[in-house]
């Protein structure tokens, strides 16, 4: 656990730093004033494309508010450690499980709304996906879009 009295690029730059696939990180800027603020990092791995581009992935998950409201985000980087671009999700539950032959893979299992036995696969070999479909019960689900701000 880190005390996180620093930005968001900070934060990314220290999980980037680390390079430990598959290892979460934990930070914490809660006070009595704004109530919780928790962020949860964890370096997912690396996807290669058909053209060669190797892509960093680091799933970020914050927890903040009396209410402990969610936010999840995809962040992907180039092999030095560049920001390339995010995906904005809905909820931190909705974040990607692990990379796995150049896929990101998302599980419903912690989703009491939706087929926990669901498993979607997003591709990358062919570049980075304008947009997602994370599949919750049948065909229906979430749609996010890929944005290049920072």
């Amino acid at each position: 656990m880190c005390n996180a009295s620093f930005g968001q690029k900070d934060i990314r730059k220290i999980v980037l730093i680390k390079n430990k696939v598959g290892k979460s990180f934990y930070f914490d800027s809660s006070n009595k004033k704004h109530g919780v603020n928790k962020i949860y990092v964890k370096y997912l791995g690396n996807i290669v494309t058909s053209d060669k581009k190797n892509l960093t992935v680091l799933s970020w998950e914050r927890v903040w508010g009396v209410n402990r409201h969610t936010t999840g985000i995809i962040y992907l980087f180039d092999q030095k450690n560049n920001y390339i671009g995010k995906y904005i999700l809905g909820d931190g539950k909705d974040l990607p499980y692990k990379v796995q032959s150049n896929n990101l893979v998302f599980m419903n299992t912690n989703k009491s709304k939706c087929d926990n036995k669901l498993v979607t696969r997003i591709n990358f070999e062919k570049g980075i996906p304008p947009n997602i479909f994370l599949k919750c019960k049948g065909e229906s689900g979430d749609i996010y879009s890929f944005s290049e701000e920072d």
